[in-house]
């Protein structure tokens, strides 16, 4: 059902985004209007592939997923 959805983006395309998961990939519609979060205001063009993301979703009676909001979260560092 619908709810959050977190791990990594390996596509976008257009308005969808693919997020691989635990459970295997799930395409998210990501509207022009869905809410994303950064460690600073972000906008669907911050929702890049390989970004580590959590997604609030809905999901339609077809099973169809949109993104109502997205947090991505910060890139892993390294220390050398």
């Amino acid at each position: 059902g619908a709810g959050a959805v977190s791990g990594t983006v390996t596509a976008v395309s257009g308005s969808t985004m693919t997020i691989q998961t635990r459970a295997g990939d799930v395409t998210i519609a990501l509207p022009a209007g869905a809410a994303v979060e950064k460690t600073t205001a972000g906008t669907a063009a911050d929702v890049l592939a390989k970004a580590s993301v959590v997604v609030d979703t809905t999901q339609d009676t077809a099973g169809n997923r949109t993104a109502t909001r997205v947090f991505v979260l910060p890139a892993a560092t390294t220390t050398s």
